[in-house]
């Protein structure tokens, strides 16, 4: 019998806690709906005019390692010294590897060593670091455009070079 009451004293022990907190719902902001205009505006309680929005400033230059090695890249390139140019721009992209120029570059720099397949591939990934900068977009497509050729798709290179390169020709050195 004493057991029983301790056993009924602890179920109902058990009932009496109280039940662990619900997470609530987040708080959702109340959306009102604006006031009817009732009257017109007039020239002189015209709303103000929109502020002009300045331009976006011009992004940072590259840092003096990745622009050092860019240029030991393009000095290796005129000698003929191909995969030495290619590790200079390896080296570069672990540096700065969202840069969609260094990849464009690395993608003519194996298209000069002959090596088509990861010219193709760094050229894909320049188009798709470029972003909405028409200076990478440029250098990216005209990497492209550079492979198409090599692999003797002259009308497609021609097409986009038409597109991004006022002087039809891609020329690294020169930029």
């Amino acid at each position: 019998m004493n057991y029983l009451l301790l056993f009924v004293l602890f179920l109902l022990t058990g009932c009496m806690i109280a039940p662990s907190p619900q997470p609530q719902a987040p708080n959702r902001p109340q959306v009102t709906t604006p006031p009817p205009i009732t009257e017109r505006s007039t020239p002189e309680t015209a709303p103000p005019a929109l502020p002009v929005v300045p331009p976006q400033p011009t992004p940072p230059p590259l840092s003096e390692a990745t622009q050092a090695l860019v240029e030991g890249s393009q000095k290796a390139s005129l000698k003929g010294d191909h995969r030495n140019a290619i590790a200079a721009l390896e080296r570069a992209i672990r540096i700065d590897g969202r840069n969609a120029d260094l990849w464009a570059r690395l993608s003519v720099a194996y298209l000069r060593d002959g090596r088509v397949n990861p010219a193709r591939q760094y050229a894909n990934r320049a188009t798709a670091l470029a972003g909405n900068r028409p200076d990478w977009q440029r250098s990216a497509w005209l990497a492209v455009a550079a492979f198409e050729e090599q692999v003797g798709n002259h009308a497609e290179a021609e097409r986009i070079r038409a597109l991004y390169s006022p002087e039809g020709r891609y020329s690294p050195e020169g930029r």
